[in-house]
């Protein structure tokens, strides 16, 4: 089995599933699909738009999405509109692809923001910071995204991280975020939870997909205490690797299923509050939380810790030129809303 790390790598392992089936190697489409899920559902993984289209017309709750697919499409939704709106786009990651908007013309702005293409030096910069020729060719033969209007929830960021075997969820893991990185970015500090509904909507998402390996699936929480569904990460998440007291880990449920026997965790668990590692440990916001939480850092390894929480331009020479050029990422612009109502 594979596992997807991040959303770069769901991308590279779906164009080699895809020359793999035209190529006739069916070992290595089969090996992809035993890591990810079935060959029908793996559009699903990177494109958001797709996947809630699905998520709409199974029935589990989430908010009404929308793709723009011309001027005439979104002057009738913008329209109609109850703002704030969220505006999406697929391919995007770590909430750099999100735009929470408060008028029509905020919407039309963040539209062509996400759907422009990244600068030429943007492109050279990034190939040099990650040693690979990936964003040149992405900005060679860059399309333009698909970008949807999502209603917007009000409400508490949470996640549920599962392990699945051919659409059947084997183990699974939900919290909710209680400090983000940024707005719109990623939890730094998360609270285990128990939330039925999230549990059921996986269950049943995961077997239209028939979904197997490591993912994780986005929620809002609303005062109501319902939880929305609005994205599917195909991937392991900042949690996936948590073993708690209560048998909870989905490693173990994972090598329990294919091997046929009883595999128990070394060292679970008994904290309900985890401070993610490096999020936690870069922010001054969080520090109220270190004391009273779980911090899941690699003390053993104190070089490793030491580079990841360097700053920045310490760490990458490319950076510190992107900074001096006054060049930044497509779609990092900061949303126009605040941290109380941001996904």
């Amino acid at each position: 089995m594979i596992v997807a790390s991040d959303d770069q790598a769901v991308v590279e392992l779906l164009q080699l599933h895809a020359r793999a089936q035209r190529s006739g190697d069916h070992a290595i489409a089969r090996l992809i699909e035993d890591s990810l899920g079935s060959a029908e559902g793996l559009p699903y993984a990177v494109s958001k738009s797709k996947f809630m289209a699905l998520a709409q017309a199974t029935g589990v709750r989430c908010p009404r999405t929308v793709v723009v697919g011309n001027a005439d499409i979104l002057e009738q939704e913008l329209a109609e509109a109850k703002y704030p709106l969220v505006v999406k786009a697929d391919g995007s990651y770590g909430g750099k692809g999100v735009r929470i908007v408060s008028s029509a013309d905020s919407a039309r702005d963040a539209l062509q923001e996400l759907g422009a293409a990244a600068s030429w030096p943007s492109a050279i910069i990034r190939s040099f910071d990650g040693l690979h020729v990936g964003p040149l060719l992405e900005r060679m033969s860059y399309k333009r995204p698909v970008v949807t209007l999502q209603h917007h929830i009000v409400g508490r960021c949470a996640n549920r991280a599962v392990v699945c075997r051919e659409g059947v969820v084997l183990g699974g893991l939900s919290v909710e975020a209680l400090e983000l990185v940024c707005t719109n970015g990623p939890a730094a500090v998360v609270r285990i939870i128990e939330h039925q509904e999230m549990t059921d909507t996986v269950a049943t998402m995961a077997k239209r997909l028939k979904l197997s390996g490591f993912h994780g699936f986005d929620f809002m929480i609303d005062r109501n205490d319902r939880a929305w569904l609005i994205e599917l990460n195909a991937r392991i998440t900042p949690v996936s690797h948590l073993a708690l007291d209560d048998g909870t880990d989905l490693a173990a449920s994972l090598l329990s299923a294919i091997t046929g026997t009883n595999v128990q965790s070394p060292s679970p668990l008994k904290h309900r509050t985890i401070a993610l590692f490096p999020q936690a440990l870069r922010s001054e916001s969080t520090n109220r939380h270190l004391i009273s939480s779980y911090c899941d850092a690699p003390w053993s390894e104190l070089q490793f810790v030491r580079a990841c929480l360097a700053p920045q331009s310490a760490k990458s020479w490319t950076a510190q030129l992107r900074s001096r050029l006054g060049i930044r990422s497509r779609a990092t612009r900061p949303p126009e809303t605040s941290q109380e109502t941001a996904l």
